[in-house]
């Protein structure tokens, strides 16, 4: 019997609603438009979270939301 998608490492349908939710609300609190390079980042970063296991909207919003450092230049 062949294995449900899910069960061969593909998000659901709940999970990506999940995702998705946590990824708005990041991009929000860290005033960051969802086309920009540093949204695509939040939402690899999140992808590697929940892969690794975090899937709490909680801890993966706490783990991503604090703004990023400021980059200085050498």
């Amino acid at each position: 019997m062949p294995k449900a998608i899910h069960d061969r490492g593909l998000l659901r349908p709940i999970d990506i609603e999940r995702l998705q939710r946590v990824f708005d609300e990041v991009c929000r609190r860290r005033e960051v438009p969802p086309q920009t390079q540093e949204a695509r980042e939040i939402a690899l970063t999140l992808l590697a979270l929940y892969e690794g296991g975090m899937t709490d909207e909680d801890a993966l919003l706490s783990a991503t939301a604090f703004p990023r450092p400021e980059q200085r230049s050498a």
